[in-house]
């Protein structure tokens, strides 16, 4: 069972099971976004959640401040 209470995540159970539930959970959270966006944004979004899932904190703050960066001079922001 995989169970997120005030941003802390608790898995238990088997592999089997954990696999099942993140499936279902990684479904859902694609269908909203792509409601509420567009494919293609939904698509790049949940790439890059999987692989920040995978990075340590730092990396993941680093990566996604070059994104928030880089986004930000796209629309004409500051650097």
């Amino acid at each position: 069972m995989i169970k997120v209470e005030k941003g802390t995540v608790m898995a238990n159970g088997s592999a089997g099971e954990l696999l099942t539930e993140y499936s279902e959970i990684t479904k859902c959270i694609y269908e909203e976004l792509k409601e509420r966006t567009d494919e293609d944004f939904a698509k790049e979004q949940m790439d890059l959640a999987h692989k920040t899932g995978f990075m340590s904190e730092k990396e993941a703050i680093i990566t996604l401040a070059k994104l928030l960066n880089e986004s930000l001079m796209r629309k004409g922001g500051r650097s």
